[in-house]
């Protein structure tokens, strides 16, 4: 018999199995957990589990699983809960296993194309869902095809090449409190990720040996960034606490908002957050640093760098190979 545990405000069912993993579901009622126990069981027992999983089994389920199993070990744990969670409100999360197919979740990408998103971002919902799918049926035995995802990817974006117009970083760093004009100019002159540069500390700068020490980065590999002149000008007129801690104290959500703000007032249109960092690669490529080095300072680990290579770039390198 099915063995029903209560936590707080809900209910767990639980059904052991001989020689393999015990099946288990939380509810909101008894009566509920109760059921699904009697009825798991009478399933296992006729050899109708998969059947039975999934007629009951909702794909909204499998997201609720995998985010409290999967999504919080991440370091873009954030983003993908974000994600999830959108998922959960879309009626693609109510589709039982038995009726989640290639077809549905071809419509599910054509419903959030229509509404405006870009074709890169329907590919990381799609890559979403399939790395759902093979958690739930390495994990979790459940009968679904992670394949059904495959082949429904879209064209990805082109890489974007907005680069900074002349007299437009200073009539942004005009604009902008005198914390974000340091972290404009920083992201710029060091090429750091946005939450590199948000999670950077006093301590992790070394201004003797002129390096910025990144323990933990996107690659998940420490790195060590050459601090450059005008990085060392940054940093030096940047008042500096006693007890060290963060440079900036606004986590990325407020950096982002107030770099919006600032080229709204400045009058500096089409420029992401983002991009201060492709303007920081072009613009070391430019000064003839080679593909080696620009990948050591920026972090990438394969050629995707390359795609920051604009076409100044390229013809200032056909230069120096001439």
């Amino acid at each position: 018999m099915a063995s029903i545990t209560q936590r707080g405000t809900t209910f767990r069912a639980r059904v052991r199995r001989n020689g393999a993993p015990d099946l288990s579901r939380s509810f909101d009622t008894r009566a509920d957990a109760v059921l699904w126990g009697e009825e798991t069981e009478a399933a296992v027992k006729a050899g109708r589990l998969d059947e039975h999983r999934q007629r009951r089994t909702t794909f909204g389920e499998l997201l609720e699983v995998y985010a409290v199993k999967q999504t919080w070990k991440k370091k873009g744990a954030d983003k993908e809960s974000s994600r999830i969670k959108a998922l959960q409100r879309d009626p693609l999360a109510a589709y039982s296993l038995e009726n989640l197919s290639r077809p549905v979740i071809r419509a599910y990408r054509d419903r959030r194309l229509a509404a405006g998103i870009s074709g890169s971002t329907a590919n990381r919902e799609l890559a979403l869902i399939s790395v759902v799918l093979k958690h739930a049926q390495a994990e979790l035995d459940a009968p679904v095809d992670p394949h059904m995802v495959d082949g429904l990817k879209m064209a990805e974006n082109p890489a974007r090449e907005r680069r900074l117009e002349p007299g437009e970083m200073d009539r942004l760093k005009a604009a902008a409190p005198a914390w974000l004009a340091s972290y404009v100019e920083l992201a710029i002159a060091t090429c750091m990720r946005r939450g590199e540069l948000a999670m950077l500390k006093w301590d992790d700068i070394d201004l003797q040996r002129r390096v910025a020490v990144l323990a933990t980065t996107k690659n998940g590999t420490a790195r060590k960034v050459p601090l450059s002149g005008a990085a060392m000008r940054v940093l030096e007129s940047m008042p500096r606490p006693i007890h060290g801690g963060y440079l900036f104290q606004q986590n990325l959500s407020a950096v982002s908002t107030a770099f919006i703000a600032a080229c709204k007032k400045a009058g500096v249109t089409g420029l992401r957050l983002h991009d201060l960092r492709a303007e920081g690669i072009s613009r070391l490529s430019e000064r003839g640093l080679d593909l080696g080095s620009i990948k050591a300072i920026s972090g990438h680990k394969s050629m995707i760098v390359l795609r920051y290579l604009r076409a100044g770039d390229a013809e200032a390198l056909a230069q120096r190979l001439a």
